[in-house]
């Protein structure tokens, strides 16, 4: 897997989701794509791309979505919001939206009611 991240929450959601696409097109045009797209399987997923992105300026949740959008594979981060000194965008909102815009497998393959109980705790 190859992790990046938006450091310090002040970039754009189109400002990431550039940076997301040319490293997904250098991943993919140097024999790195990502196997979880076609499969996937988890367990053997190879070429993945994963964000984390920070929390300040309030756009946190929009960039994570446009980076997803871009090709991201996924986020690394924790299920609430609260993190190391700002935060940053938390799995439990990332999952809901994804819900909400119709993303099926997301709806399938979690108990998002649960996630939310979890990231309030």
């Amino acid at each position: 897997a190859l992790l990046f991240e938006e450091p310090l929450g002040e970039y754009l959601p189109s400002e990431v989701g550039g940076w997301t696409r040319r490293i997904r097109k250098a991943m993919d045009t140097n024999g790195w794509p990502s196997t979880f797209q076609r499969t996937g399987d988890e367990a053997t997923a190879d070429g993945v791309l994963l964000i984390h992105v920070h929390r300040m300026w309030g756009m946190a949740d929009a960039v994570n979505i446009e980076a997803l959008a871009a090709r991201a594979d996924g986020m690394f981060a924790g299920v609430c919001e609260e993190g190391a000194a700002m935060g940053h965008a938390c799995t439990a909102v990332a999952l809901a939206n994804l819900a909400r815009l119709g993303n099926t497998d997301v709806v399938q393959r979690f108990r998002l009611s649960k996630i939310a109980e979890a990231a309030r705790l």
